[in-house]
């Protein structure tokens, strides 16, 4: 069964579509429109609407909601295949490290040496891919996160990747936090 808001829309369309058709076929738009319409075992309504009043009322019932969508698009690593962790290198990509070899190939050995690629390892003081250390909780805070968000892949490579750029930014080593040497 119709409820009344649905027989409005399509009353609505029905009118557009009338005000449209008869643009085309050289009528006055600002014309009233009748349209009657059937609605199945209930009843027949007949309505009278102005182009714009139809619109309006339309508009004015109708509610649209955007469905978040995700569209991923693949990214090409620029590392060797055989890179330690290499299926996490796009991911890091994607959160702002840069994708070069340098960069990547030693990126990779770290989140080797640190969690053999497991997004969920975790140690007495450490969480994640890059095993973020407590010690950087009040940073993370600040970015409105928690320890346990460390165990998100795209977000411990991010959090990681603001702390390597923020210490290259500054003249230090950015891999100081996980005792690499540059």
């Amino acid at each position: 069964m119709f409820n009344a808001k649905l027989t409005k829309f399509l009353i609505g369309i029905i009118a557009t579509l009338t005000v449209i058709v008869g643009a085309l076929a050289g009528t006055k738009s600002d014309e009233p429109i009748v349209t009657t319409t059937t609605v199945p075992a209930v009843q027949e309504t007949t309505t009278t609407f102005g182009a714009h009043e139809a619109l309006q009322e339309d508009l004015a019932e109708t509610t649209t909601s955007v469905a978040d969508t995700t569209t991923t698009v693949p990214v090409i690593v620029n590392a060797a295949l055989n890179t330690p962790c290499y299926e996490w290198l796009g991911l890091a990509v994607a959160q702002g490290w840069t994708n070069t070899p340098e960069v990547l190939e030693k990126l990779g050995r770290i989140i080797w040496k640190e969690s053999r690629c497991q997004p969920l390892a975790e140690s007495a003081s450490d969480s994640g891919l890059t095993q973020i250390n407590q010690l950087h909780s009040a940073y993370l805070a600040e970015l409105g996160w928690t320890e346990g968000d460390m165990l998100d892949p795209a977000k411990n490579l991010y959090f990681a990747w603001r702390l390597y750029s923020e210490r290259e930014a500054s003249g230090r080593c950015g891999w100081q936090p996980w005792s690499v040497s540059c």
